[in-house]
């Protein structure tokens, strides 16, 4: 069976050219990335979300600009900035970069698994046809097969084991985007705690029920019936926590190359 890879949205925006599909990520600015500045970790996650990346990026030599491409048999496309010429960066110079995600693995252990724990939580196996879900039903998908380069990699991948309570960021974008919505339609961050503070579903109607009617006629009769559904969410700290987790991984391309955790466990002090 063929195994595909289901990708959560992390937000990246695309842009679709006429002849060509084309991400684009320029080097200054609040934009994606620039790889050729990324450290051997921050690599390492960047070829694992990005599929044949190694194939698709290119760089304008005259403004720097990057941006992936699906070949169509062309090796330079024009630059969309400067009108320059964008050409792949080439086995060269990502074999070297091959070194310092290697090297990176090595000088910290605990990297590899961290990694293969956050891809297991992201990218899961699709399920059989007609089969009806259920969650435990769900199996990471397998690591690509990547070029000789990179060989190394699945190697390791095999050999370690995933670092860490599961994952699931997925639940803090959605408690982020329902927290914007109702930030939108006019309620305090108060008013939205005392909401999704309350775990009886009945009586999280009766909250909603009492806020201004500007509020919930902005917000529609669609998400009253979703409000029983709605996140949970206990305490103040933990609700600006993962909202500011999401916005950060949403706003700051290298933030969600460096692996961040919505809270950062410190361990007791040795005397």
């Amino acid at each position: 069976m063929r195994h595909t890879r289901r990708k959560a949205n992390l937000g990246r925006r695309e842009q679709v050219g006429k002849r060509r599909h084309v991400t684009a990520s320029r080097t200054k600015g609040s934009s994606p990335v620039d790889v050729l500045r990324l450290s051997g970790a921050e690599l390492l996650r960047y070829v694992l979300n990005e599929p044949d990346v190694w194939e698709r990026l290119a760089r304008c030599s005259g403004c720097g600009y990057q941006a992936m491409f699906y070949y169509s048999g062309e090796e330079d496309w024009p630059c969309p900035e400067c009108g320059g010429t964008c050409k792949p960066l080439g086995i060269d110079w990502w074999t070297r970069a091959s070194r310092r995600m290697r090297l990176a693995c090595q000088r910290d252990p605990k990297l590899l698994p961290a990694v293969k724990a956050e891809w297991n939580a992201r990218y899961k196996q699709p399920l059989d046809p007609g089969k009806l879900y259920r969650a435990e039903d769900e199996r990471p998908a397998p690591l690509p097969a990547f070029p000789g380069f990179l060989s190394w990699l699945n190697a390791a991948w095999a050999r370690v084991e995933p670092r860490g309570r599961p994952f699931n960021e997925s639940a803090h974008y959605e408690l982020a985007h329902v927290v914007g919505t109702l930030e939108h339609a006019g309620l305090s961050r108060g008013q939205i705690l005392e909401l999704l503070g309350e775990p009886d579903r009945g009586r999280r109607l009766e909250i909603y029920d009492k806020f201004p009617e500007r509020v919930r006629r902005s917000l529609g009769a669609a998400f009253r019936g979703g409000v029983a559904a709605l996140p949970f969410v206990s305490i103040r700290e933990e609700l600006r926590r993962r909202i500011n987790w999401a916005r950060r991984q949403w706003t700051e391309p290298r933030a969600r190359l460096r692996g961040e955790r919505v809270r950062v466990r410190k361990r007791p002090a040795t005397t």
